[in-house]
């Protein structure tokens, strides 16, 4: 059943019986309680069309779907999957339009999760640091090592929490209550309740169900 939390976020947590692959769906909002609702009505007023085997799908654009890492990766699990890197620097190889990424994290408020992000990247793999096509925001958070240095501890790359997430979130806090976005920023200060309330249902679940939340 459906918690409080995912009620308010607007998501869904499945399981599907063939594969046994777990699936959530986000109705309208993206984020732990669906503060990132700019970002979420993005993907799809910016998604193309993708066909796959003669049957046509609608995907989000390259940036929007490294701003959703940017968003799932910094603000949410806090940890960086090889797989994460690896889709994000091959989104980043390819036509990527780094001027509607930027202007995308500016409307969302989450500018300085993208910029950790990068340059967490970069730690994980230089060469993207040296990449020519960088603009000079991304180069300079690169260079500056913004959100500190990035660990690989044998599964996942970490990073510095809670210092990261809370200076991500706190600007995203300020950007919401000055754009007037009262429902975002009512959100974020839930967050911590919220919080609390996944933590004590994992504890009650078991190591099994812990392992799905990081997918």
């Amino acid at each position: 059943p459906d918690t409080l939390v995912q009620r308010i976020a607007g998501k869904r947590s499945l399981l599907l019986s063939e594969s046994g692959i777990p699936l959530e769906i986000h109705h309208r909002r993206v984020g732990h309680l669906g503060e990132h609702d700019l970002l979420g009505a993005r993907l799809v007023g910016n998604r193309r069309a993708l066909a796959i085997e003669g049957k046509e799908f609608f995907v989000p654009r390259p940036e929007d779907q490294f701003l959703l890492q940017v968003v799932q990766r910094v603000y949410g699990h806090m940890l960086i999957r090889i797989s994460d890197a690896a889709s994000s620097l091959k989104l980043l190889g390819g036509e990527f339009d780094w001027d509607s990424a930027l202007r995308g994290a500016r409307d969302a408020g989450i500018l300085p999760g993208l910029r950790c992000y990068a340059s967490f990247l970069a730690q994980i793999h230089p060469p993207f640091g040296a990449s020519p096509g960088l603009p000079p925001e991304i180069r300079n958070a690169v260079s500056k090592r913004a959100g500190g240095a990035v660990s690989f501890d044998g599964t996942y790359y970490r990073f510095s929490v809670p210092s990261v997430p809370l200076g991500a979130y706190s600007h995203k806090l300020l950007h919401d209550l000055a754009a007037g976005m009262w429902g975002c920023a009512f959100r974020l200060l839930m967050l911590p309740a919220a919080g609390a309330s996944v933590l004590l249902r994992k504890l009650r679940a078991g190591p099994v169900a812990n392992k799905l939340e990081l997918l």
